[in-house]
């Protein structure tokens, strides 16, 4: 009898639905873990939340490449937008020279620091290990911040690059504020024009709120760039609805949800939204096992950071 090959496609799927079925089954054995033995799960979180968090960081970035890659022209787009970066760069600029960099210690923007230095030493996100007590003896533990990972592991990736300092977190902001700026700048230049983009990104810098959120050392405008990149990616699901982009609007919405600690309702909200209002389609799913591994990652480390 001849055979048949199976086509590249097949093999793919295959393999992405294995992948899936096995990290629903790591995700059931995590949370069964919680019941078990709390400590052995407390261990894991502490010393696993790194991992987690720079695979859904990898995830999220290959998901965007692929999308872009599909969706746009690099080269076209910068010789058509190159004048909204130059303007939102230097307005960020401008912004970071004339407004002075602070702590905002009672929000805990301290700890966030704290646990990047965790990260970058140890690759764990305690704070400082204690010891308490139990019996007649002392076990080991460790204090963990109540925020989420994702602002500590991108700065963890600036203390890589730069060496370990504190004036890093700024460093940090400043990308992100000019990030944001671009996005502003394009998205009202591509509705509106040149004119409207550049008084936009003035109007948004010249707002005493935006530049204490740009000069402080916490996750706000970390929260502002992912929650803004969600909202682009509804609208072009809205636009153009298909499985990429639902994809990539999924993993959008997963990394603004290691943000803040109430962000992760945005994940829900913005989805069951779409559900409700009939955008949601069974053949967007098709292919669907890389969100269950990403959603895997959302739920494990959401579970632990309740724990």
């Amino acid at each position: 009898m001849e055979n048949i090959p199976i086509s590249q496609s097949i093999l793919k799927r295959k393999f992405l639905v294995s992948l899936a079925l096995l990290s629903a089954g790591a995700s059931f054995a995590f949370v069964l873990g919680a019941w078990l033995n709390f400590d052995a799960l407390s261990e894991f979180f502490y010393r696993g939340s790194y991992y987690f968090v720079f695979a859904l960081v990898i995830a999220w970035s290959s998901i965007l490449f692929t999308f872009m890659k599909k969706t746009f022209s690099f080269k076209a787009s910068l010789q058509e937008q190159w004048s909204s970066l130059l303007f939102a760069w230097g307005t960020a600029a401008i912004l970071a020279f004339s407004v002075t960099p602070y702590f905002n210690v009672p929000t805990g923007e301290p700890l966030m620091l704290i646990t990047s230095k965790s990260m970058l030493y140890r690759k764990t996100v305690s704070l400082i290990p204690s010891a308490d007590p139990h019996g007649f003896s002392f076990r080991q533990g460790y204090d963990v911040d109540v925020k989420p990972f994702l602002f500590p592991f991108l700065l963890n990736l600036i203390h890589t690059v730069r060496g370990y300092n504190a004036s890093n977190v700024f460093a940090l902001n400043f990308i992100l504020m000019g990030v944001f700026l671009t996005i502003l700048c394009v998205c009202v230049r591509r509705t509106l024009d040149s004119t409207a983009a550049a008084a936009s990104c003035l109007f948004v810098a010249s707002s005493p709120l935006f530049s204490l959120c740009a000069r402080s050392a916490g996750a706000d405008l970390l929260f502002m760039v992912f929650i803004s990149a969600s909202i682009l990616c509804v609208h072009q699901f809205i636009k153009q609805p298909g499985g990429s982009c639902l994809g990539l609007l999924w993993a959008t919405l997963l990394m603004t949800a290691h943000i803040r600690e109430e962000s992760f309702i945005y994940f829900f909200i913005i989805l069951g939204g779409l559900g409700c209002l009939g955008y949601l389609k069974r053949e967007h799913f098709r292919g669907a096992a890389p969100l269950c591994l990403q959603l895997r990652s959302f739920f494990s480390l959401s579970s632990g950071s309740v724990f």
